[in-house]
């Protein structure tokens, strides 16, 4: 996990503050930086052969953990970027491949299953705000964003040896998202503000998983996820 935050802390800044911070030539207030905090729950649908064609149907929930900077762009326009590392865990009982995952090594080739398995994540997001209603203390904000993310690892536990787990250390293209939400923020003072932003996913398009072959899994999908993010910023 050290290394995956000291990841995220150098690519966030190489590709946003710096140039944000120079953009920035007053000291308004309309720069932040943040830590946040999302929740996740994803409904996951898979058409699974066994034999005979089943739908499977299971409800995913697990967090997500990132950095985040915001800068006004107009009165009441606000561009985001963040970097998040997650885990998307998935229970449900599914046929995968294990001999894939031991390449070169003895493997008998027998159908496992596996009812737990996962990504681990970074997935950047670029976002646009558009405040509705701001006070001293209060704002309310209208947000949307896409979000492109890169698996650096998965995981398969066997289903019937809970203590034997498949890893897939490949990195690839995970997918890319479009979110829609809105968000509530609280500013005890000019300098910090904390965040609240409901969101859900409007659209998908997730690649074929290389490992779990025997099931058919759609590229697209819409309105399966949803959740919330919390935001601690500080004003820069």
């Amino acid at each position: 996990m050290n290394q995956i935050m000291k990841f995220l802390t150098f690519a966030f800044l190489l590709s946003f503050l710096f140039p944000a911070k120079l953009m920035s030539q007053d000291k308004s207030g309309d720069f932040y930086l943040g830590i946040s905090t999302t929740f996740h729950t994803e409904e996951r649908s898979r058409t699974i052969y066994g034999p005979g064609w089943e739908e499977r149907q299971s409800i995913n929930q697990y967090f997500g953990y990132g950095i985040r900077a915001g800068k006004k762009i107009l009165k009441s326009w606000e561009v985001t970027l963040g970097l998040n590392y997650v885990t998307r865990e998935y229970r449900m009982s599914v046929p995968f491949d294990h001999c894939s995952l031991q390449p070169g090594q003895p493997c008998a080739h027998i159908l496992m299953h596996t009812d737990r398995y996962g990504y681990r994540n970074i997935e950047g997001q670029l976002g646009i705000n558009k405040y509705v209603l701001q006070r001293k203390k209060w704002d309310l904000f209208l947000s949307g964003s896409v979000v492109t993310a890169s698996s650096l690892s998965s995981y398969y536990r066997n289903q019937f040896n809970t203590s034997k787990k498949f890893e897939n250390r490949s990195q690839n293209r995970f997918g890319t998202s479009w979110l829609g939400g809105m968000g509530i923020g609280y500013k005890p003072n000019p300098g910090i503000k904390f965040t609240l932003e409901p969101f859900v996913r409007i659209a998908h398009e997730q690649r074929i998983d290389p490992i779990i072959i025997t099931g058919h899994e759609e590229a697209r999908s819409s309105f399966d996820n949803y959740g919330v993010v919390f935001t601690f910023w500080v004003g820069i």
